[in-house]
């Protein structure tokens, strides 16, 4: 049950519809509790709840207008920023790194082995391998001896040899 829940929770559509339902169960327990406290049904509740929404509000156009072009520029904003993280220029240490995880000798990789094989430095493939991580390009596990370094699904379709 616990690794159902586990992939679920980490699948994109599967966490909307857990999130749905934790917000459809607040809302109707928050139904049934006003309608306890004030010795009404839930319909009589939930009805109440329509006459306040459906209230008419006088709200001048320019308002609306002024709020919807800040959302959008605020969703053009995030959207562009969180697609400059993962461009990248690869560099010639860049691919070395790639190409030693690439190395079908190995499924899971430590730093210095990465490293060695690339000949450069620990700390210039740690950079490589973190950046990997952020992207979701990379992944670790724990070792006896460290990090194990490795390729995602998406990292080994992105770089793959052609």
């Amino acid at each position: 049950m616990r690794k159902i829940l586990a992939k679920t929770w980490k699948d994109p559509v599967g966490i909307k519809v857990i999130a749905t339902g934790i917000i459809a169960l607040i809302s109707s327990s928050s139904f049934y509790l006003f309608s306890y406290l004030k010795n009404i049904t839930f319909k009589q509740a939930f009805q109440q709840l329509l006459d306040i929404v459906n209230l008419p509000l006088i709200i001048p156009l320019w308002s609306v207008l002024a709020i919807l072009c800040v959302l959008i520029l605020m969703a053009k904003y995030f959207l562009l920023k969180s697609t400059k993280k993962t461009e990248r220029e690869l560099n010639e240490n860049d691919q070395k790194v790639i190409n030693a995880l690439l190395n079908p000798k190995y499924t899971f990789r430590y730093l210095g082995g990465i490293a060695k094989e690339s000949g450069i430095q620990k700390k210039e493939a740690l950079s490589t391998l973190n950046w990997l991580l952020e992207n979701n390009f990379g992944k670790f596990t724990e070792g006896e001896h460290g990090r194990l370094w490795s390729l995602t699904a998406k990292g080994k379709e992105a770089f793959k040899i052609t």
